[in-house]
């Protein structure tokens, strides 16, 4: 083996040799380095040459550019193991077998007619790119330091792995030593013990090499791709004079399909070893666990969703609710739900959904402790709108009978028609009127209903009621309101003339202060006075929206002041009453005058004999005359 001095001794001697034939001539030509000439020949994708000198193939642009002159896409720079992770997961040219080329296979690159940089035309620089390049090389004795090429001034120098430099890839059987190498990293081939895996189960992975290792040589499985993680026994290492070792047990996690592993070596010699070939792995799709939501739930409404494993897990595994689409609104997943170790069950609690509508698609996220990766099935739930329904009651205290409005206030904006009816309970009696109203066009929050009564006294509650369109998705909550009915009131006064002469007939007026809501018959009496007796008249009844009615021929019997005062018997009021005046005097006596004569009369008797007196003196006249 060569020390790392001469090593340096070497590659430096190799590169002047070569640069000073360059003579900085014009970079026109096809040929590879001196002492292994070739030509390069491009695919029809324009992306790949393959180099006659050597066999292998050569990505056209260096890592993460593409195109005529590799000016699309960024230049990417890499630390050595990552560099070896990228190659791994490259795909170039529809190839997946890309690697990062050791440092001969890099030699081959450089063209020692060309300066500035040191290679051919056929192989652009990217603007603002690398002109640096790692090789897959460890220095001899530097088991941190690797070669890398410099194609700018055709030299292969010596860097720290954890410094970050460009990255271009080869494919196709590894190179032989040569004039710039005698010594690569031994190669090593990870096996898989099967090529399928559930997500976290355990496997085996055989690390093996043609070559006895001449130390102990250690192995660290790694994910080159897709995204993943290997969890369990990672490491193997493969002793002095041995070909192979085992990583019993590990566990490689991530959704399903095909994961690409490989490795970091540590050891293995002065020239220390490499993976060249990888272990191809596929997750299978795992029994999926199930959600269980109510088939309906209610707008901002808790509910519970079980959730259910298809087996046991080995460990305590949290999963968190999550809202997957659906209609418009702000999902609140409540509590994560933790299944035990040997469950297969755990139920989030207090979810709530702040929209409405049907198929909200709810989905759980596990994130286990340890145990395999679950996938979830998703679950559809329909959320009810709430609608929650308060009557407001104008004026808050009615009189029996008399009208008052009720407005049906919504806590929100209707998204369809409804109608709203009031239900009276409490107080015995009957609600009338027009009871219903339409919350309507679309978009309002209330209706009104006006000219509501009720027919007794007491505390009416009023339950509104919505009705709608059968099968809306809708939730009614319906708040009741009070209103206090009462008994109504009336005063009534007594309105009699001045004075009236005894027993000389005269009308009084019964007025109330309100119209009455019913008919009202009423009775007057004397209240105060005394020494005749009440007649003629004594009562009448005011019909029920009138104010007043009339007692007519009321008499009484004896000079004096009196006081009348109305009553009534029937109930459903309350009655009240104002006393009338009135004063009775005596019919007045008229004495007779001097200058009268009674004239003097005859009665019947009288008149009789004189006409018979009459008549015998006019028939002797007649004789006489004869």
């Amino acid at each position: 083996m060569k020390s790392l001095n001469t090593y340096s001794r070497a590659i430096a001697l190799f590169f002047s040799t070569v640069s000073a034939a360059m003579s900085f001539a014009a970079c026109v030509t096809d040929s590879g380095p001196a002492g292994n000439p070739g030509t390069f020949t491009l695919n029809a994708a324009g992306d790949v040459y393959t180099y006659s000198g050597n066999g292998l193939q050569y990505a056209r642009c260096e890592f993460g550019t593409s195109g005529p002159g590799c000016a699309t896409g960024t230049s990417i720079a890499f630390n050595w193991q990552d560099a070896l992770k990228a190659a791994v997961n490259a795909r170039d040219g529809g190839f997946s077998d890309w690697r990062v080329p050791n440092m001969q296979e890099m030699a081959a690159l450089i063209e020692p007619r060309c300066s500035n940089p040191s290679l051919s035309s056929e192989f652009p620089l990217s603007p603002g790119g690398f002109t640096t390049f790692w090789t897959s090389t460890t220095v001899a004795g530097g088991a941190n330091v690797a070669w890398y090429g410099d194609l700018a001034t055709g030299e292969i120098l010596r860097l720290f792995k954890t410094t970050t430099t460009g990255l271009r890839l080869v494919r196709g059987g590894i190179t032989p030593g040569a004039t710039a190498d005698t010594n690569p990293a031994l190669p090593l081939t990870l096996a898989a013990s099967t090529p399928t895996t559930a997500s976290g189960a355990a496997f085996n992975v055989v690390v093996s090499s043609p070559f006895a290792m001449p130390t102990a040589a250690n192995v660290l499985l790694v994910v080159a791709g897709p995204t993943g993680s290997i969890g369990g026994t990672t490491n193997c290492t493969i002793a002095a004079a041995a070909t192979s070792c085992m990583v019993t047990g590990a566990q490689l996690t991530g959704p399903a399909g095909a994961y690409t592993l490989s490795g970091l070596t540590t050891g293995g010699g002065a020239d220390g070893a490499r993976v060249v070939t990888n272990a191809l792995v596929s997750i299978l799709p795992a029994a999926a666990a199930t959600l269980t939501p109510p088939a309906t739930v209610v707008q901002v409404t808790p509910f519970d969703v079980v959730l259910t494993l298809p087996a046991a897990v080995s460990s305590d595994t949290t999963f968190t609710l999550s809202r997957v689409s659906g209609p418009a609104g702000t999902f609140v997943q409540g509590d994560t739900c933790t299944v035990p170790a040997g469950g297969t069950t755990c139920t989030f609690t207090g979810a709530l959904f702040t929209g409405f509508g049907p198929m909200l698609e709810l989905t759980a996220t596990p994130t286990p402790t340890s145990g395999p990766a679950i996938p979830v099935t998703n679950a559809t739930v329909t959320v009810k709108e709430l609608v929650v329904v308060a009557p407001v009651l104008q004026p808050a205290t009615a009189i029996v009978g008399q009208p008052f409005d009720v407005t049906y206030q919504l806590n929100g904006i209707a998204s369809i028609q409804l109608t709203a009816t009031g239900i009276a309970s409490g107080a015995a009696g009957v609600l009338t009127g027009n009871g219903s109203c339409i919350i309507s066009p679309l978009g309002s929050n209330f209706c009104t209903v006006t000219g509501l009564r009720f027919s007794a006294p007491g505390t009416v509650t009023i339950t509104p009621s919505l009705t709608f369109v059968p099968g809306s998705n809708v939730e009614v909550i319906s708040v009741p309101s009070n209103i206090s009915i009462v008994l109504p009131s009336y005063t009534i006064s007594v309105a009699a003339p001045p004075s009236a002469t005894v027993n000389a007939p005269f009308n009084v007026t019964l007025q109330s202060t309100l119209p009455v809501a019913f008919d009202v018959p009423l009775t007057i009496s004397v209240a105060s006075g005394s020494g005749g007796v009440l007649g003629g008249g004594t009562g009448c009844t005011i019909p029920s929206g009138d104010s007043s009615c009339g007692v007519t021929g009321v008499t009484y019997s004896a000079a004096a002041n009196i006081q009348l005062v109305a009553n009534t018997t029937v109930g459903g009021a309350n009655f009240s009453y104002e006393r009338g005046s009135i004063s009775i005097v005596d019919v007045p006596v008229i004495p007779p005058t001097a200058a009268a004569q009674p004239i003097p009369t005859l009665s019947a008797a009288m008149i009789g004999l004189l006409a018979l007196l009459l008549g015998v003196g006019v028939a002797v006249t007649r004789r006489t005359r004869l």
